[in-house]
Formats: C-alpha cells, sequence, structure tokens
C-alpha cells in the first residue's frame, strides 16, 4: 500500500479490520506543500515490482486534515492505471467540496478517477462555514 503520513489514521484500522493488518505500507515523501510525490511513488511501485512484491493500492488525499493538503489526484490516478493498481481516495474533509462546490472543482480534479472514496459526513459543516454558506 502507498500512501502519505498526512493519509487519515482511520484507514490504518479499516485495513486491520478487513484482514490486511500484515499488508506492507510505503510512506511516499511530501513535496513542499504536504502532497505526495508523483516521482517518488511510481520510484517505489516500480522498485517494489523489481523486489518481487505486488502492489496494489494506492491511497491519495483530497483534503488532509491537518494541512488541507489535496495530492496531485490526476497524476497519482495515471500511475494507479498504468500500474493496475487500486486508486482510493481519502476525501474525509474535501470530498464534500467536490459534491457542493463548483469554485472548488478544478482543485479535486482527479476524484472521479478514483476506485474508491471516503467522505466524513461530519465535515460537512466546516465546508459549509469555509465556503460562507
Amino acid at each position: 500500500m502507498y500512501k502519505t503520513k498526512q493519509v487519515h489514521h482511520s484507514l490504518d484500522k479499516d485495513l486491520r479490520i478487513a484482514g490486511l493488518k500484515e499488508c506492507v505500507k510505503r510512506y511516499i515523501p511530501l513535496d513542499e506543500n504536504y502532497r505526495m510525490w508523483p516521482e517518488a511513488l511510481e520510484s517505489a511501485i516500480l522498485k517494489d515490482k523489481t523486489s518481487g512484491l505486488i502492489p496494489w493500492l494506492i491511497i491519495a488525499s483530497a483534503g488532509t486534515v491537518d494541512t488541507g493538503s489535496v495530492d496531485p489526484l490526476v497524476e497519482i490516478g495515471q500511475i494507479a492505471e498504468r500500474h493496475q493498481l487500486w486508486f482510493h481516495i481519502d476525501g474525509t474533509y474535501g470530498a464534500f467540496f467536490w459534491c457542493c462546490a463548483k469554485k472548488v472543482k478544478k482543485i479535486l480534479k482527479g476524484m472521479d478517477i478514483s476506485d474508491s472514496i471516503v467522505m466524513d459526513p461530519y465535515a460537512k459543516s466546516a465546508v459549509e462555514y469555509a465556503l460562507g454558506e
């Protein structure tokens, strides 16, 4: 599994509950804006394949809890497609922006190409507040 340290902690719990606690976790470096670095992701996947591992899941963030950062979803989605990996988006906070606000959809471009997404219904009020609605 490939993710950053900005991904919501609940995803580790989800994997444990699903019986995947032993899954190898690769933490991909962040850029200066706390977003996943796509080049490092691709490099980690290739290195693991060369080592005989079977990559299967990329978790990207769409609005992290700590910084509000949105990973480059389009580039990450393309990497997932190229390597035939499951592309999951942690939209704990940012997913509601996709649903509610046309003016910020460009920031979340790429959410529509994920294989799965999670969102937190409690975050909706924070989004409404941020948009002045």
